[in-house]
C-alpha cells in the first residue's frame, strides 16, 4: 500500500469521468479521446495565464481568495493532484501516447495519485465503531478517510506506463447495486454526495 502524506480529493474528476463514461458507452470514442485531450490543454492553459493549476484539496475559500484578491492562500495545493492523475490513466486506457509524451513534458512536476476505498475488512479493521459495509456508505456520504491514496508514477516509456496501470490490482469491489435493476444509483451517490469514482471505473475502459 503506497501512501502520500498530503490530503488531496479528486471532485472535479466527477463530471469529467461521467461525460467520458457517456461517450464509451455510445461508442464514441473518438469523442472521449477528443474532450479529454481538451481537458488536459484548459489546465495546462490554465496554469500559463494564471500560473496555478486546480486546489487538489477542492477548498472554495481558497479559490475565491485566488480569484477576488489574487493571494494563494497556505491551504492552496497545486504541488499535488489527484484530478491530473486520473486524467493520465485514461490516457493510458485509450492508447494516447502521443499525447501522453506531450502532457507528461509538462506535467511531470505534479505529484500524482488515486484514492483507493478500502475493502469491508480493512474498512472495519481501521474504523472498529464501523458495522456498514463499503457499499453501505457510498450511498450515506462523501467518501474521503474510508480508503488512502495511491501515488501514480509517470513512466518515461509509455508502454511501461500502460502496462504497469492495466495490470494494476489494488483492490476489488464487488457491489450487490450492480446485479441490480438499479445499479445506475451507484453513479448517483457519486454525483449527489460528490465522492470521486474509483479506480476500477476508468481502468475498466482499457477493455473497450
Amino acid at each position: 500500500m503506497s501512501t502520500l502524506s498530503f490530503e488531496i480529493r479528486s471532485n472535479h474528476s466527477i463530471p469529467i469521468f461521467l461525460t467520458i463514461s457517456f461517450y464509451v458507452q455510445n461508442g464514441k470514442i473518438d469523442n472521449a479521446k477528443n474532450y479529454l485531450a481538451q481537458v488536459f490543454e484548459q489546465i495546462i492553459i490554465g496554469k500559463n495565464f494564471s500560473g496555478w493549476f486546480p486546489d487538489g484539496k477542492n477548498n472554495p475559500e481558497s479559490l475565491i481568495r485566488l480569484i477576488a484578491r489574487r493571494e494563494k492562500s497556505i491551504y492552496y495545493e497545486d504541488k499535488a493532484s489527484m484530478l491530473i492523475g486520473v486524467l493520465f490513466e485514461l490516457l493510458a486506457a485509450f492508447k494516447m501516447e502521443a499525447a501522453y509524451y506531450e502532457f507528461r513534458s509538462q506535467l511531470i512536476d505534479i505529484q500524482l495519485s488515486t484514492f483507493i476505498p478500502f475493502s469491508d475488512n480493512l474498512l472495519h479493521s481501521y474504523f472498529p465503531g464501523i458495522s456498514n459495509s463499503h457499499e453501505e456508505l457510498l450511498f450515506s456520504h462523501e467518501l474521503y478517510e474510508e480508503g488512502y491514496q495511491s501515488e501514480i508514477i509517470l513512466d518515461e516509456n509509455f508502454l511501461d506506463f500502460h502496462t504497469k496501470t492495466k495490470n494494476k490490482k489494488e483492490y476489488d469491489i464487488e457491489y450487490r447495486t450492480a446485479h441490480t435493476e438499479y445499479s445506475v444509483l451507484l453513479k448517483l451517490a457519486h454525483l449527489y454526495y460528490n465522492t470521486p469514482f474509483f479506480p476500477q471505473e476508468w481502468r475498466s475502459m482499457f477493455d473497450v
